[in-house]
Order: structure tokens, then C-alpha cells, then sequence
């Protein structure tokens, strides 16, 4: 019998915005990060990585060495990154917020997989609502769609909709996680 063919696709913002509500609830340490390695081998045991995708934002502020280190992270454990430039959003309180969002790309990018039928399954890493759509396009094609989210984080229609859902919550949090000092 042959393995499933899938592909995973990273939105990077929603899931980290779920793991740090994890990190409190769990009183994990701030510096707790995921291994994102590891996180993909646990929601797709016993199937076939065709492809790892991660939708990143990036900041001309930020620190240039530690942004290039992080995304060669990813680049380094076979992901295709893709980045785009955060833009700075005021808000009514006159504070600003940070935000590169990748629904298009995400959703392009199943479309591909979709089309090219070169896997029978995506892993979308994302509890975003926006994907409601694409999830129940998917299933008029015949194409399965897992979501990977939490508890906190992901949306109604994703739960409602998803032909699998994992959430963080369940998996073995010790095994996913590392501290950032080394730890």
C-alpha cells in the first residue's frame, strides 16, 4: 500500500499567534519555541512529504542578521519560504500593528497542488477562517484538507469544515518544543 502524498503549507503568523496563547495557558516559557520539524513529522506520520511551504513576514527593522538566520532555518530543513514585507497598520487607539498576510499566496499555492494532483492531500498550519472557502473548494474537487491549529485559535468554519483537524493542544508539547536560550 502506498503512503499518501501531502503537502504542508505554513502560515507562520497564525500559528506562532496560536502557540503563544498555548505558552500561557500552559505556563510554558516565553522563549518556548516550535520546532517546526518536528511538528511537521507529528501531523504527517505515515505519509509522504512532497512539499513544505512557510509564508513568512518580514520587517526592515528588524534585526537583519537574526531575520536571515531564522529564514534559513526553514530553507535549510527543505521548506520553499516565502516572505513578504510586514505592513505597519495604525489602529483606532493609535497604536501599530505588524502584518504580512498570505491568504493569496496559501491559497494559490493549494490551487497548484490541487491542479497538478501531484499529492491527494494539504496540511494547511493555520486556524484562519479566510480558508473556509478553499477548504470546501477542495472537497468539491475531492481533495482532502487538514488543519493543524489550536484550541484558542481555530475558527468555526475550519473546524466545522476541515476533513481533519489537529489541534496543538493535543500533541506532545514537550517533544514539539524547544526553549530559545537552548534548553
Amino acid at each position: 500500500m502506498s503512503k499518501t502524498k501531502v503537502a504542508v503549507l505554513v502560515d507562520l503568523a497564525n500559528i506562532s499567534c496560536a502557540f503563544d496563547i498555548i505558552k500561557t495557558t500552559y505556563k510554558m516559557d516565553y522563549r518556548t519555541r516550535i520546532d517546526y520539524n518536528k511538528l511537521i513529522s507529528a501531523v504527517t506520520l505515515g505519509s509522504e512529504v512532497i512539499s513544505k511551504s512557510v509564508y513568512v513576514g518580514t520587517k526592515k527593522t528588524a534585526d537583519e542578521k537574526a531575520q536571515k538566520s531564522f529564514l534559513n532555518y526553514f530553507s535549510k530543513s527543505g521548506f520553499k519560504v516565502v516572505t513578504k514585507e510586514c505592513k505597519v497598520i495604525r489602529l483606532d487607539d493609535g497604536t501599530t500593528k505588524n502584518k504580512a498576510n498570505f491568504d493569496v499566496e496559501i491559497t494559490l499555492d493549494t490551487c497548484c497542488h490541487i491542479w497538478k494532483r501531484e499529492c491527494s492531500e494539504v496540511i494547511l498550519i493555520s486556524g484562519d477562517s479566510d480558508f473556509a472557502y478553499l477548504v470546501d473548494t477542495a472537497k468539491e474537487l475531492d481533495f482532502k484538507i487538514t488543519v493543524v491549529s489550536s484550541k484558542a485559535t481555530i475558527s468555526t468554519e475550519l473546524r466545522e469544515k476541515a476533513d481533519r483537524l489537529i489541534l496543538l493542544d493535543d500533541l506532545d508539547l514537550k517533544y514539539l518544543a524547544f526553549s530559545k536560550n537552548g534548553s
